[in-house]
């Protein structure tokens, strides 16, 4: 499941107030998982990880809004936590070429 769910309450002093909450999922890309080594150019390959698993990303917000006249002060605050994240790794591959894996 990959919910979204948002929370507003407006004050009868011109404040509202707002929460969220979203859960998604980004997989990784077709060329992520090839096994293969591919040559980007005469310096640089690229091979896949066909193990990677999808992120997972949870995400957190709260907000506030205070309307005085025609002026709007918001203060906003979030945090997003992901897991498996994917992430490039470039090495050595032969002397003056690099690998880039994920």
């Amino acid at each position: 499941l990959f919910p979204t769910v948002h929370f507003s309450y407006n004050t009868p002093k011109e404040n509202q107030f707002m929460a969220s909450y979203s859960r998604r999922i980004q997989r990784p890309r077709g060329w992520y998982l090839e096994p293969f080594i591919t040559w980007s150019d005469a310096y640089n390959v690229r091979r896949g990880n066909p193990d990677l698993l999808p992120e997972y990303i949870d995400s957190y917000e709260l907000s506030h809004i205070l309307k005085f006249g025609r002026n709007t002060f918001s203060v906003d605050a979030y945090y997003r936590v992901t897991n498996n994240k994917i992430e490039r790794i470039r090495s050595v591959y032969q002397e003056n070429i690099f690998l880039r894996t994920y």
